[in-house]
């Protein structure tokens, strides 16, 4: 949070008003008898006084600066989100796949941090889940101090199979999810459709962080989890491009699988108001200034308390995995 202190410059603002009402109760001796002329008579040593203090705050006020605001402190109101609406789905194990509809959109940050939910917050038959994220190279990849070289060059030995050896690159976090980084165009889309019987022999939930620049890859993506996440921010493109995902759903009589997730979203922002795609499931996730300075330091956000993102998406992988976060038993209690 940022600093709380009163600037020294307010001094000068509590001055001058001191000052007109005393000069208001001057004028007024004539009305007020012999408070007046009491008031009358320290009318030039409380000036005196006053204007010295107002000097003081000045220069007080010149030599420290403004208390400024955090780097991850908000700036604006939080908005008010409604609670998120996504698919029905008993599948064991779950995978879920997220697809930006922009660049830096932010699906790198909420693949991992739902990963690291389900791993602190599930629940199973034998105690914890075991959720693995794959996640795609880039800035929250290093941070992690993850590369896609070891995928890459397995997959270069082992172009068309897959086998549980794959297991030993993954990375175990201190949160208990483990981490596979994916890059490099590996896997490949008939690789990653290879990988996942291997992979869901052992993790539940299954997270993708699904990279754009293989379609393929996007479409086995899709053909392989129980929930597609579509991520974008509240702009026209990522409007556009959600609408073009709903056409492509209604192709393929999958719209029930789809959810449009929209990050960032801030108090009164209205850009893509009316620009719906018309998917049935939607949820969105505010703005967080946590999350950019957690990320730069490969730390999960959806751990702090002051996240703001924090409870919005923990509350969208509750309504994704109702039995694996509990919500079945509460819900009928």
């Amino acid at each position: 949070m940022g600093s709380k202190a009163v600037h020294p410059l307010r001094l000068v603002i509590w001055a001058v008003v001191a000052v007109a009402g005393a000069a208001l109760l001057s004028l007024a001796e004539d009305g007020i008898g012999v408070v007046g002329n009491g008031l009358s008579s320290v009318w030039l040593p409380a000036l005196a006084v006053l204007l010295l203090l107002g000097a003081v705050g000045a220069a007080v006020g010149a030599a420290f600066t403004w208390p400024a605001r955090a780097a991850d402190e908000a700036a604006d109101a939080e908005p008010l989100l409604p609670p998120p609406s996504v698919p029905a789905r008993e599948a064991t194990p779950f995978v879920l796949s997220l697809h930006p509809l922009e660049p830096r959109c932010g699906t790198s940050t909420i693949a991992f941090n739902l990963a690291v939910r389900a791993a602190v917050s599930g629940v199973t038959a034998d105690g914890r889940p075991r959720p693995l994220c794959l996640l795609r190279e880039g800035e929250l990849a290093a941070a992690l101090g993850l590369d896609g070289k070891g995928v890459v060059a397995y997959f270069a030995g082992r172009p068309v199979s897959a086998d549980e050896d794959i297991l030993d690159l993954a990375v175990r976090h201190p949160s208990g999810c483990e981490l596979l980084c994916i890059g490099g165009g590996a896997p490949n889309g008939q690789q990653l459709r290879l990988l996942m019987p291997v992979l869901r022999r052992f993790y539940d939930p299954i997270v993708i962080d699904c990279p754009t620049d293989d379609r393929w890859l996007t479409e086995v993506a899709v053909d392989v989890s129980d929930v597609v996440a579509l991520v974008g921010l509240p702009t026209v493109e990522s409007a556009s491009a959600a609408a073009r995902w709903a056409d492509r759903g209604w192709e393929r009589g999958i719209t029930g699988e789809l959810v449009e997730l929209t990050n960032r979203v801030r108090a009164g922002r209205r850009e893509s108001e009316g620009l719906g795609s018309g998917l049935q499931y939607r949820a969105s996730i505010p703005e967080d200034p946590l999350v950019l300075s957690h990320d730069r330091k490969g730390l999960p956000w959806i751990l702090n308390f002051e996240s703001r993102a924090r409870e919005a998406t923990t509350d969208l992988l509750q309504g994704l995995l109702l039995k694996l976060m509990g919500q079945e038993v509460r819900s009928a209690a």
